[in-house]
């Protein structure tokens, strides 16, 4: 399996969370929980929108996230059974940028930050992520 490649180092050209948003990055044992928590509410959440055509709207809007939005990465991050992968599966969306990989072919490449540090930012190629939903607002047209 394709295991995210984790920089050590933030790319200072992506904006960073809000300060709003770095309340949900802890990266302590009861933030985690929390986290584990709210990646499988989404996760359920994105699937049921999958299934029932009254939510195009919700299905699209989770699929096609922003940057600034919540996301967790929903092909593998979420259920892995590293702690330190399920941690970095869940954050804000800095960006996702088309980068070349060893094999000279173009790829989509999503940056995450997923604790409340600029430096706590990683890397995933290849990698399916949908909007975490934080507010009411969220599905607002």
């Amino acid at each position: 399996m394709n295991q995210p490649n984790f920089p050590t180092e933030t790319r200072p050209a992506l904006a960073g969370p809000s300060e709003e948003q770095l309340v949900l990055l802890g990266t302590d044992p009861a933030s985690l929980a929390m986290r584990d928590a709210l990646m499988q509410v989404t996760h359920h959440l994105y699937r049921t929108t999958l299934r029932v055509q009254l939510t195009t709207s919700y299905y699209e809007r989770m699929s096609n996230p922003q940057p600034g939005d919540f996301v967790m990465e929903s092909s593998r991050g979420w259920w892995a059974s590293s702690p330190e992968t399920r941690m970095r599966s869940f954050g804000v969306l800095l960006g996702v940028r088309n980068e070349l990989g060893n094999d000279r072919k173009s790829r989509a490449v999503t940056y995450v930050q997923y604790g409340p540090h600029p430096g706590q930012s990683c890397r995933w190629e290849e990698g399916i992520f949908v909007l975490v939903p934080t507010d009411f607002n969220t599905f607002e047209v």
